[in-house]
C-alpha cells in the first residue's frame, strides 16, 4: 500500500470516523451501491434509506462543513500508515484476510504493524484466561511452541495470561505470530507486553487492529 491514499481510500477511513459507522454500515452502503466518496458528499436529505441515526447525520454535516477535528483525526491515521513496516488493509484489498472478508461484518479497515502476509498464513486460534495457574500458562506455551513447530501460525489477543503466553511459545519456536488488539496500535494494552509487541514484530509477525491508532481498551 502506498503512503499517499487515493481520495477513495480517505474516504474510506473519513466514513470510520462518523459515530455510528461500523462494518455494518459499510455493508448498508454496498447493498445501496454508493461508495464512501459519493457518501460523505451527498446531500443527508438523500440519505434517508440508509436510515442513518442522528449522531451519524450530525457527524456527516460536520465533516462536510470541514470539521477540524474530524479532519485531523484523518490526518493521524495517513500519518501513522506512512511509516515504515505499517500499512492499511482495506475490505476489498487483495491483500485482505479472505477468511475475514467471508464473515458477515468483516471490518472495513485493518491497521497493521509488521508483516501483513503473515495474515494469510495457515493459522490457529488460542485464547484463554488472564488469570492462569502456572501449570496452566505453561501448557498453553507448550501447545503454541509445538503448533508453530508444525508450521501454524499462532494468533491470539496479546492479553495478559494465556494470550501472552501463546505468542511467547510461537516466539519459542522461531516462528511468527500474529496478535489482535482490542487497541489500537499505538496504545499497547497491557503494557508490560510493549517488548513482547516488538518482538511479535521483529520475528515476522504481525499486530492487527481494526481501531484507531489511539484508541484504548
Amino acid at each position: 500500500m502506498p503512503h499517499d491514499l487515493s481520495a477513495e481510500r480517505q474516504a474510506w477511513l473519513a466514513l470510520m470516523l462518523l459515530d455510528g459507522v461500523g462494518p455494518r454500515f459499510f455493508q448498508r452502503l454496498r447493498s445501496f451501491a454508493l461508495s464512501p466518496t459519493d457518501f460523505l458528499i451527498a446531500r443527508p436529505e438523500t440519505l434517508a434509506p440508509l436510515q442513518m441515526t442522528a449522531s451519524t447525520l450530525a457527524d456527516l454535516r460536520r465533516w462536510q462543513r470541514g470539521d477540524a477535528e474530524l479532519h485531523q483525526r484523518l490526518q493521524m491515521a495517513l500519518q501513522w500508515q506512512s511509516h515504515e513496516g505499517r500499512q492499511l488493509l482495506f475490505l476489498d484489498d487483495a491483500e485482505y484476510p479472505p477468511l475475514l472478508a467471508a464473515i458477515s461484518d468483516p471490518p472495513p479497515v485493518l491497521f497493521v504493524r509488521g508483516n501483513a502476509s503473515a495474515l494469510h498464513d495457515p493459522q490457529i486460534a488460542m485464547v484463554g484466561t488472564r488469570h492462569p495457574s502456572p501449570l496452566g500458562a505453561e501448557t498453553a506455551r507448550r501447545f503454541a511452541r509445538s503448533f508453530t513447530a508444525s508450521g501454524l501460525t499462532v494468533t491470539s489477543g496479546m492479553a495478559m495470561g494465556v494470550d501472552g503466553a501463546c505468542h511467547q511459545g510461537a516466539l519459542d519456536a522461531a516462528g511468527q505470530t500474529v496478535a489482535v488488539w482490542g487497541t489500537g496500535l499505538d496504545n499497547c494494552y497491557p503494557r508490560r507486553h510493549r517488548k513482547l509487541a516488538e518482538a511479535i514484530v521483529d520475528s515476522g509477525g504481525a499486530l492487527v487492529s481494526e481501531l484507531w491508532p489511539d484508541a484504548g481498551p
